[in-house]
Order: C-alpha cells, then structure tokens, then sequence
C-alpha cells in the first residue's frame, strides 16, 4: 500500500540586512521515508530578488543516498547565459517523535562569519583529501603498472616454462631410447658371453683331443722305431 506523502510546511525567514542578502529557508516533510516519488522540490522562495527552491532525490540520483541541490525556480523566464554567485548550504535534521518522524531540509544562503570558517576549514581538508587522493591514484598508477609487469614477466616465464617441458620430454625420451639401446646390448653381450663359453668349451675339448692325437701319434713312431731294431710288442706264436 502506497501512502501519498503530506503537504510540505515551508517557511522564509529574511532579515533585512543591506549587503549582502541573506535568509534561512526551512522545508518541513512529513513521511519522509514514505515518500515514492524520484525527487521532489520545496515551495519557491525568494532570496536577493531571485527565485530559488530545493530539489531533493529522496533515493539518491545516480546514488544509493539522499541527493540535495540548490534550484533556480524560473530558469526558463531568465535570460541566456544568466549566473549569480551564491554561498549556501544545505543540512538534513531528522526529527523523530512517538507519532511521526519529520525531516528538515534548510539552506542557510548566506552564512555567519563562524560558518565561513568552518566551511574554509571544510575547504582546507578538501583540499587535503583531494591531494591524498590525487597521491593515491598515482600510488594506484603504480601498482597497476607493476602489476601488468609482472604479468607479462609471467607470461615471459610460463613460455619459457613450456619450452623446458618440451626439451625435457625430449631428453628424457632420448634417456629412455639410450636405455633401451644399454639393454639390448647388454642381452647382446650375455649372448656374447654364453657363446664364447661354449666355444672355450669346443676349445678346451680340440686341446684335449689335440693332446690325445698327439700322444697316439708319439705312440706310433715309437712302436716303429723298436720294430727296426728287432723288437716286436706282439708275442711269439706258442710252441
């Protein structure tokens, strides 16, 4: 359910002051927190023979807080390239009671010799503030581009990192062929081996039969030798 906010109470206090023009504008709203409409402006009021009035954007314009502006009531009546230079300030009063809650919207137009200074004092930390914030986005500047270094530096890396694992892989395919290369010729050499047993085997088998052939043959030259002299090994026949 939707509740249409109350009628605005605005009131305008001038005191005749010569120079400059000064006032206090007071804009009363009640159901502030009721209100469902974009903006809203306050009654016109007028201030050193000007029109003015307050626009206020309840939610914010562009904002997620309340947005308050000083408004030329008849801009569209006045003439082209038209300016006033104007000193004002606006504050927000939030009254709360056990029936309603009402909000206070004024604009001091002109302000005491007090509020000047505090307003150059405002001025001052603005300033201060503007120059930590102008260092911190040099700061920010900075550490961006050192970030975008460094990101680059790792892309350099996680290349040259590719590049690694590709020769790596390929040593290492390279050990793999080397050693199985080293395996077969070690199974080559037991081969080799066991071959050369069994000729050593043949060889040590020739020696001996060599030795055997020899001594027969020794044998043989003796046994002529004793049959040239008169000798036989073979026995008489019997008597």
């Amino acid at each position: 359910m939707e509740v249409a906010p109350s009628e605005a109470a605005n009131t305008v206090d001038t005191p005749v002051v010569d120079d400059p023009p000064s006032a206090r504008f007071t804009w009363t709203i009640e159901n502030f927190s009721r209100l469902t409409g974009k903006n809203l402006y306050s009654d016109v009021f007028v201030v050193g023979g000007y029109k003015w009035r307050v626009l206020i954007f309840p939610k914010g314009n562009n904002v997620d807080h309340l947005s308050m502006y000083l408004d030329v009531a008849d801009s569209t009546a006045l003439p082209y390239g038209w300016s006033r230079y104007v000193q004002f300030s606006l504050a927000v009063k939030m009254v709360k009671s056990s029936s309603s809650s009402k909000n206070e919207i004024f604009d001091d137009s002109f302000c005491s010799t007090s509020c000047k200074k505090n307003i150059e004092s405002l001025n001052t930390k603005i300033t201060e503030l503007s120059e930590k914030l102008s260092d911190s986005k040099t700061m920010l500047y900075h550490y961006k581009l050192g970030i975008s270094q460094v990101k680059a530096r790792l892309v350099e890396f996680k290349n040259q990192e590719i590049k690694f694992c590709e020769k790596i892989r390929g040593l290492e395919f390279n050990v793999k062929c080397k050693n199985n290369r080293i395996e077969r010729l070690a199974n080559e050499l037991d081969e080799l081996k066991k071959e050369k047993e069994g000729l050593e085997s043949k060889l040590t088998g020739f020696e001996y039969a060599v030795k055997d052939l020899d001594t027969l043959l020794e044998s043989q030259r003796s046994n002529k030798n004793k049959e040239g002299l008169g000798y036989s090994d073979v026995p008489p026949p019997p008597a």
